[in-house]
């Protein structure tokens, strides 16, 4: 636990060095503010789009009656397998000169929508299709079911799985700094 600490101590060691004009100067330089911006920005687009992109692919394998399920199950998890840098590396040979959000964007958000598709196709897996049934039964049209039985269902999932790709967008350095 305490290896885990070493960087917050090691912080704030440093910010005891600095006076306090200073400290509020390299806080709120220009600089530090758009590079927050820009992760901020970064993380909330990653985000959602991890998150529709994971929870429509679980949907679609665990929710209707396609083919080939278990090789589109293997497709949507294996952009685990890739590092983010070595995602990046491809994205920079493939189009080159093309940088910035967008690219950073793109990979991060499909390298990390295999994170949403395993939490919700797990809430889906384990969620009673009976429920969803009787609702319908009941005169509830496809809306007012997902929203009163199948959102309640998977809805930790999403958020906890969206916590995730949030987090894990906002530690990575590798493929954010080479594109």
């Amino acid at each position: 636990m305490l290896v885990t600490l070493l960087p917050l101590i090691y912080i704030l060691l440093r910010a005891t060095e600095i006076s306090g004009a200073n400290f509020q100067t390299l806080i709120f330089s220009t600089r530090n503010l758009e590079l927050t911006k820009n992760s901020l920005l970064l993380v909330l687009a990653v985000t959602t789009t991890a998150v529709f992109i994971g929870s429509l692919q679980a949907f679609l394998i665990q929710k209707t009656e396609m083919r080939f399920k278990v090789p589109l199950t293997f497709l949507a998890v294996l952009p685990l397998a890739i590092p983010s840098y070595i995602a990046a590396m491809s994205w920079m040979s493939s189009f080159r000169g093309v940088r910035g959000f967008l690219p950073a964007w793109g990979v991060l958000s499909f390298g990390t929508a295999p994170y949403v598709f395993l939490a919700v196709s797990a809430a889906f897996a384990i969620s009673n299709p009976r429920v969803e049934e009787v609702a319908r039964s009941l005169g509830r049209n496809n809306l007012q079911v997902f929203r009163e039985v199948t959102w309640p269902a998977i809805r930790t999932a999403v958020a906890a799985s969206g916590l995730v790709v949030a987090l894990y967008t906002l530690s990575d350095f590798g493929a954010v700094s080479l594109l």
